[in-house]
């Protein structure tokens, strides 16, 4: 369901309620203001938005209020809806960002001017974001609460500038273990600016202090942006979040209560858009509108993303006679006409005690009737199967009835891999299991957590899913890049295998409809690994971070694979990727058509290893565009053996501006390729280099030698 933040949209949003307990706790202390002629005094806070005190002078009827203006990133996350910062964001006439942050639920508790406040989530800078302060006061003090995005970082810093460019504080690192508060004070009226020389900064808390000039009541403003307006039919009509503001010469705002508000046109018994008026003293009516929707029925939904969007939870389609299934792993919307809310009904138990085809229903009351869904499980006995020795064999075949859940011939069949998978995962074995698969195309996002499993495809296996980073799961929590991955291989999935198996993420299937795609975050992995695995006679296809060895030693044999963007990355990892087919897929562009490989590792490793592998792009690529690496950290490792490469792969050496194509090796991140190990050793055809360029090391027979003994003991072969 989605739900509605409030946003504050005029110049200042000052909210005039009482203050409680509860609310005093998140904010900071109440505000007093100095003014000329004090006739009158009022204070108040708000956790959402902003704290303020005012006074006015009879004779000249102007206001001074000093304001407190907040951004708690928690109040942009509401029951695990997260408002989309990461193509520009005003979180009120304060505080804005650019393109490329993006907000989580990771709550922290900071202190801030001494008072402890809960954050309830944090927005997290990228180097290419720009925070924007609107002061409109004098002598303001600006407050921050933020930690380092990379636990063991602790030069990363943030800089404040002002228009003219001046600069008028820098943080001088941030601490990367814990939150820590900044001050920054006598800020004076103007714009200002903040930038990370560094990518990656967590922001808990932002907070302005500031005593401005309200001038005199000019009007009102209607404030809804926090309200819901759509309901099922036979819901109760909420106007609880109704916001209203007196509005002043100054452009600054109070919140009033003294409104009245008129909801008689509203009829929640029948489908309709109603309108909902509000009138303040005598000035024009403003209104806004709520639409009512029929009840069509529930559906039930089983896949979700958890814990900061790194950990994928799907519920489990099959299971073995007597076990448990558990329903705690399935949502349930009540729907309507382009419109659904997440519901809470009552689930029936799942008869485990024989084999077959059984359901889970869930039964949901509401204004009378009752809606009905449900959701298939397979019951599998194999007692009395004789498997090969030393294996269990699963065979996935779309077609097949499996209703029985009785093996066939001493092997389990099923419908889906998932369903092979969880049959596997949540099966008393101990033993390896090999799933196999048919000469089809599985549309089906898979998780694997099992250790010891081996998937065989056919001559035309094919699993695809259309998931990318700024996707958004059945919560409407963002997938993210983790979670965008066809398939995806858990850690505890140790010793996984696979082969003759292509493997898609189809979010796009043209580079038009990645370039045109308006979200900022257009990673879509295809296929991801947190585990040791082999891999070989595999096809990966994508366009942004097709292939993701992140975690683990990884081996890819005789493997082929596409993409245009950091295609082949990874964090900790050590990857083998042995007689490969690298192909860089065109980006339409004369001078950059993309990266090839990517890493993040915190501790010096073997890295990434290329070896007798052939990088040939598709048509239309042009000369000396593609680039072979680039560092996501400072000791990224990525060397190219053996390798036969086109005229794709540009020559360059970093920093040569002789034409505007890519460098053989770029930077990333503000990590240079100089700072990196990137090395090669006899490559050829068209793009391969004799003599080294900057930001490279061709290795020497020697070095060459002692790099394949480290080869060699990593990856458990013999070169």
């Amino acid at each position: 369901m989605k739900k509605h933040i409030l946003l504050l949209s005029a110049l200042f949003s000052l909210a005039l309620v009482s203050c409680d307990d509860s609310t005093s706790s998140s904010s900071l202390s109440s505000l007093t203001s100095s003014v000329t002629t004090s006739v009158s005094t009022s204070t108040s806070t708000s956790s959402s938005s902003s704290s303020s005190s005012s006074s006015s002078s009879s004779s000249s009827n102007i206001q001074t209020q000093t304001i407190l203006s907040e951004v708690i990133p928690g109040n942009y996350i509401i029951d695990g809806t997260i408002t989309d910062i990461s193509s520009g964001y005003s979180f009120n006439n304060v505080f804005s960002v650019s393109s490329g942050s993006t907000l989580d639920s990771s709550s922290k508790t900071v202190t801030v001017d001494g008072k402890s406040i809960v954050s309830g989530g944090r927005f997290k800078m990228a180097r290419s974001s720009t925070l924007t302060i609107k002061v409109s006061g004098n002598d303001a003090t600006l407050h921050i609460s933020c930690q380092s995005a990379n636990s063991s970082d602790h030069t990363r810093n943030f800089v404040i500038k002002e228009e003219a460019g001046n600069e008028v504080f820098d943080s001088q690192g941030v601490n990367p273990s814990s939150p820590q508060e900044f001050t920054v004070s006598d800020l004076q009226k103007g714009t200002y600016t903040l930038t990370l020389p560094v990518n990656g900064i967590n922001f808990y808390y932002l907070g302005l202090e500031e005593t401005v000039e309200l001038g005199e009541e000019s009007g009102f403003r209607l404030d809804t942006s926090a309200c819901k307006t759509t309901y099922f039919v036979g819901s109760k009509l909420d106007t609880s979040q109704i916001k209203v503001y007196a509005t002043y010469t100054s452009g600054a705002e109070l919140e009033i209560s003294d409104y009245k508000l008129d909801t008689s046109k509203v009829d929640n018994s029948k489908e309709g858009e109603y309108e909902v008026s509000v009138t303040y003293k005598s000035y024009p009516a403003q209104t806004y509108k709520v639409k009512f929707v029929a009840v069509q029925g529930i559906r039930l939904h089983g896949d979700f993303v958890t814990d900061g969007n790194k950990e994928e939870r799907h519920f489990v389609n099959a299971t073995k006679v007597n076990q448990t299934v558990s329903s705690s792993n399935l949502i349930c919307f009540m729907y309507g006409s382009n419109y659904e809310e997440i519901v809470t009904p009552t689930y029936s138990s799942l008869d485990t005690s024989t084999p077959g085809k059984k359901e889970i229903s869930a039964t949901y009351e509401f204004n009378g009737n009752t809606y009905t869904d449900t959701e298939s499980v397979l019951v599998i006995d194999d007692s009395q199967a004789e498997y090969p020795e030393g294996s269990v064999e699963v065979y996935v075949d779309s077609s097949k009835d499996v209703s029985s859940g009785m093996p066939i011939g001493g092997k389990v069949y099923v419908n889906t891999i998932q369903e092979a998978v969880d049959f596997v995962e949540t099966s008393y074995l101990t033993t390896p299991a090999t799933i196999y698969l048919g000469n089809e195309t599985y549309r089906e996002k898979v998780y694997v957590k099992k250790s010891n499993i081996t998937l065989n495809g056919a001559s035309n296996s094919v699993i695809e899913y259309d998931c990318y980073a700024d996707s958004t799961d059945a919560l409407s929590n963002k997938l993210s890049t983790y979670g965008s991955s066809t398939f995806s291989v858990f850690s505890s999935a140790t010793n996984f295998k696979m082969k003759n198996v292509t493997v898609k993420n189809t979010a796009f299937e043209t580079y038009e409809e990645y370039e045109n795609c308006v979200d900022g975050n257009k990673q879509a992995v295809a296929f991801l690994s947190d585990a040791d695995c082999e891999l070989s006679n595999c096809t990966f296809i994508g366009y942004q971070d097709t292939l993701y060895a992140r975690i683990g030693t990884q081996k890819y044999l005789n493997c082929t694979i596409y993409g245009c963007t950091d295609f082949i990355f990874g964090e900790t990892a050590d990857a083998l990727f042995d007689e490969c087919k690298i192909i860089p897929r065109s980006r339409n562009s004369s001078t950059n058509n993309g990266y090839i490989a990517t890493t993040k590792p915190t501790v010096e490793s073997v890295g990434f290893v290329f070896n007798n592998c052939v990088i040939q792009a598709e048509e239309g690529v042009e000369e000396g565009t593609v680039s072979l690496a680039r560092p996501w950290s400072k000791i990224s490792k990525i060397s190219y053996i053996n390798c036969e490469m086109d005229q794709s792969i540009s020559k360059k050496g970093y920093n040569d501006t002789s034409d505007k194509k890519n460098s053989r090796y770029e930077d990333m991140s503000s990590n240079s390729p100089n700072e990196a190990k990137f090395s090669e050793y006899n490559n050829t055809g068209m793009g391969s280099i004799s003599q080294a360029v900057e930001g490279v090391k061709l290795l020497t027979e020697a070095e060459y030698q002692e790099f394949i003994d480290q080869v060699n003991l990593k990856f458990q072969t013999n070169y």
